[in-house]
């Protein structure tokens, strides 16, 4: 939902038009966020605007919308999940079987609580930049093993969106007995230079994902119903959603 501000009129002299610590004068609460459109195949065409977005909660049956958010541009969807579906269940006696959703709602923390509370089923599309770190070799005693071939050292654990994350940096930078063999990284990773060089985080606990079906025929069927969320969102724009008077 693009605000109307000045910022969008390029004649005007506005120094960080879109600087998201500068948010615009005309309303304070708005943030930077980002439309990016395909025109063409492969061809995205990527634009910044301030203002809010909608966050709905949809049928895919019916393809009636049950609840709507709106929140500043810059909150993330996948955070907003768990508390509009609790919004929703205290207003409608729901009993959903699956939760349908695109990889931006990929957390951990909303497929357990789809799990675990709702008792229903998670189609959620994968979101493969969980899988990006997962490319590195492993010591016999599980340790990482960084780019230039050195043991990583344990740096110690943390909770991050419902998993435990176990962290390894690198032992040159945060080890006396490494910097006494190794006065510089045998790669020379841009990392090291800057000081605190490469890490790496492992998963501590089991994810819930393996216990999920991907590659299912069910999960496919159930996953091409999300286009109707595609439609409700155009309908709802055509009536004016995204560009409201007040």
């Amino acid at each position: 939902v693009p605000i109307q501000c000045r910022e969008y009129n390029l004649k005007t002299s506005v120094r960080d038009r879109f600087n998201k610590l500068y948010p615009p004068k005309a309303d304070p609460e708005a943030s930077l966020g980002v439309m990016v459109n395909y025109l063409k195949p492969f061809h995205k065409k990527v634009t910044y605007f301030w203002g809010y977005k909608n966050h709905i909660l949809s049928d895919p049956i019916s393809e009636l919308p049950l609840f709507e958010l709106t929140k500043p541009a810059n909150v993330s969807e996948g955070t907003l999940l768990i508390p509009m579906i609790k919004k929703l269940k205290e207003r409608l006696e729901i009993f959903p079987q699956a939760v349908l959703a695109d990889a931006g709602y990929d957390y951990e923390s909303n497929l357990k609580f789809i799990i675990h509370q709702l008792k229903a089923r998670p189609v959620i599309a994968r979101n493969l930049r969980w899988e990006k770190h997962k490319e590195h070799k492993l010591s016999r005693k599980g340790t990482p093993i960084c780019i230039a071939g050195l043991e990583m050292i344990y740096w110690g654990r943390f909770s991050d969106r419902g998993r435990v994350r176990l962290k390894y940096v690198c032992p040159i930078t945060h080890s006396k007995r490494y910097r006494e063999k190794y006065y510089f990284c045998p790669w020379n990773h841009p990392k090291f230079t800057k000081g605190k060089g490469c890490y790496v985080y492992l998963r501590g606990d089991d994810t819930v994902r393996n216990s999920l079906d991907y590659s299912s025929a069910e999960f496919k069927r159930l996953y091409k119903l999300r286009t109707a969320s595609e439609r409700i969102n155009s309908r709802l724009a055509s009536l004016g959603m995204q560009s409201p008077s007040v």
